[in-house]
């Protein structure tokens, strides 16, 4: 539950609800210290009517895009988390901007990328540490974006997104699925709820699904 997260994590999803409440695709990211002082964070800001391009207005790349470097930062010795698993866009940056140490809250079976680190030869080169997903985030992060992609089905949504979601957890895009009916999470991002809110309610569902 909520109480039981790293202040990592908590920002990291916190940021993941900004951007659902904001109609963007729910994903957040943030960078740490090697004490786990936050250095930026950021969300996806694809539906935001300033952003100048929403293919490319990414979680991670915004966030790395803040990053300031000016100043001696060693970013060797940063600590990047993001909600779920970078994209090949979002991977190719977090491996240019020389960061060593990845941890992703969720598995992207549709287009998430870190299989490069292994397939590409300067990729595998820089040797970055990754750390995956605990079940229940991913399980959070999977009823997300399973909303967001049953909510845009009508105006471009994919559903072999859904179906790649599936793979990782069925149970997520069930619940996502009842959810979705009632527009349950729309309603609480109306509501204006915060994330903790939010994350132990579908934990709860998690939980009543295993019984």
């Amino acid at each position: 539950m909520w109480n039981d997260l790293s202040q990592q994590w908590r920002t990291v999803l916190e940021e993941a609800w900004t951007a659902f409440s904001n109609n963007c695709v729910p994903i957040g990211a943030a960078i740490f210290d090697k004490s786990g002082r936050l250095i930026v964070k950021d969300h996806n800001r694809s539906g935001y009517q300033t952003t100048l391009n929403p293919m490319t207005a990414h979680a991670e790349s915004n966030t790395l895009n803040r990053l300031d470097c000016r100043n001696g930062l060693q970013v060797r010795d940063v600590v990047m988390y993001s909600s779920m698993e970078p994209c090949p866009m979002c991977m190719g940056a977090i491996v240019m901007s020389n960061i060593k140490d990845l941890h992703f809250g969720s598995h992207d079976r549709w287009c998430g990328a870190v299989h490069l680190l292994d397939e590409d030869p300067y990729f595998r080169s820089q040797r970055i540490s990754v750390k995956e997903p605990h079940e229940e985030i991913e399980f959070f992060q999977l009823v997300l974006s399973s909303y967001h992609e049953l909510k845009h089905a009508n105006i471009g949504g994919n559903s072999a997104v859904i179906d790649c979601f599936r793979i990782s957890s069925r149970a997520a895009v069930e619940a996502a699925e009842r959810l979705y009916v009632r527009r349950t999470l729309d309603n609480l991002a109306m509501q204006e709820k915060n994330c903790a809110e939010i994350y132990d309610m579908i934990i709860q569902l998690k939980e009543e699904q295993n019984v």
